[in-house]
């Protein structure tokens, strides 16, 4: 039950512009040249250029450990290239880097969805919508977890 192509653009558009705007209230900020390397990687995403962006977000978490964006965009270019298991550990020390940050618990939802575990997929997915109320990727996903779940149960009985 993999998400269709144009799915997965609207999440990375919606987690790179939460990457900008979802953490209005930050104590910590990133290195400008960590910065830099996280948006050359964005941009080599966004042209699926994933040996670029892996370097480049990569570049940026050894510059900034704690760059939970960066962690992100790797765990974005792992699921593009089919590498789940890497990109829910990205996604995982994305929420690490900083738990109020909305973005990664979307992507990290979806991976179970695609396993059909969808009580791991809501648990993510109401966590994207407790920190970001606007986040409509989320709601519509834990919208499709909810009806799998549920026709999950309607073939059981």
């Amino acid at each position: 039950m993999s998400p269709p192509p144009l799915l997965w653009r609207l999440i990375l558009c919606a987690t790179l512009v939460l990457g900008v705007t979802g953490c209005s209230k930050k104590t910590w900020r990133p290195h400008e040249t960590s910065i830099y390397h996280y948006n050359r990687g964005v941009t080599f995403l966004e042209k699926e250029d994933y040996r670029g962006a892996t370097f480049e977000f990569k570049t940026a978490i050894e510059l900034d450990p704690k760059y939970a964006e960066a962690h992100n965009g790797l765990g974005l270019v792992y699921r593009y290239t089919g590498h789940t298991d890497l990109a829910i550990a990205a996604f995982r020390k994305s929420v690490a880097a900083n738990p109020k940050y909305a973005a990664p618990y979307l992507p990290l939802g979806v991976p179970y969805l695609d396993r059909d575990e969808y009580d791991k997929a809501v648990t993510y997915l109401e966590q994207a919508i407790k920190r970001d109320k606007h986040y409509a990727d989320a709601y519509y996903n834990l919208g499709l977890a909810y009806s799998a779940a549920q026709d999950l149960e309607r073939s059981v009985d």
